[in-house]
């Protein structure tokens, strides 16, 4: 597996909430070896999904931080000292060095989208709390950035929206690519396997949507083939652009160079 999509998959199994952390806590040889069998659990998962005959119930909606503490914990980013920490116990520099950026990524993006509204008076500048409609949209991002296999419960209840594609894809582009890949590949099985298997139309429209084409296409295979074919290309070329031959200095080594 490349280093760059193992960096994804590390931070999606220990979500975004880890490199806001505190207090150090190195990551585990057992961690990495689950990130590693990551794309084995997303065949699974797919699996389970296709095989699906009807949506199934909600699961609710996620649990919301404090908005003020999270104001500032984004405010202040991720603490490289204390990340530093919890990467060193990673024996692959290339590895290190990738889930450093995809941390950063994910938290660059969530800052990006934060609510963040404010009223000056007399005594200063205020924070206001957001709408409920708006904290609520900004903690499925929260809740995507912490466990992006979220988005196939989502679709497996037939909720999913494309604003949680958005998400998905701006923190975790290499793995969404991977999940659209995977998609495509058990179709692809489950039609070789029986020329009459067909996805249920709510399952047709949540693909639809997490591929960005239009769920009334005449033309829906052939759609979802072009669309998984691109994804796959912008992958392999955003693979060729992060081969690391000289990573540079990393956190890791800059603490090491004190």
């Amino acid at each position: 597996m490349e280093p760059a999509l193992q960096a994804e998959c590390l931070v999606a199994l220990l979500g975004a909430k880890f490199a806001l952390r505190t207090k150090a806590r190195p990551i585990t040889e057992a961690e990495i070896s689950r990130a590693a069998k990551l794309p084995d659990v997303l065949k699974r998962r797919v699996g389970e999904l296709l095989d699906a005959s009807k949506a199934s119930k909600q699961a609710g909606p996620p649990e919301l931080p404090d908005y003020h503490e999270m104001s500032d914990k984004l405010v202040a980013g991720a603490d490289h000292d204390v990340l530093t920490e919890q990467l060193v116990s990673i024996p692959d520099e290339a590895l290190r060095f990738q889930a450093t950026q995809v941390w950063l990524r994910a938290l660059n993006y969530l800052s990006s989208i934060f609510p963040r509204r404010s009223q000056q008076d007399l005594s200063g500048i205020h924070l206001l709390d957001p709408s409920p409609g708006e904290w609520a949209e900004w903690g499925w991002a929260w809740r995507l950035a912490n466990e992006p296999l979220f988005c196939l419960d989502l679709m497996a209840e037939g909720l999913l929206i494309g604003n949680e594609v958005t998400h998905l894809r701006a923190m975790f582009p290499l793995l969404f690519a991977e999940l659209c890949g995977t998609i495509d590949d058990i179709r692809s099985d489950r039609i070789a396997k029986d020329k009459d298997w067909q996805m249920p139309w709510w399952l047709q429209k949540q693909i639809c949507t997490l591929l960005g084409i239009s769920p009334v296409s005449p033309t829906l295979l052939a759609d979802i083939e072009g669309a998984v074919k691109a994804s796959q290309a912008q992958t392999q070329q955003r693979n060729s652009a992060l081969k690391i031959t000289n990573p540079g200095s990393t956190p890791s080594q800059r603490v090491a160079e004190k």
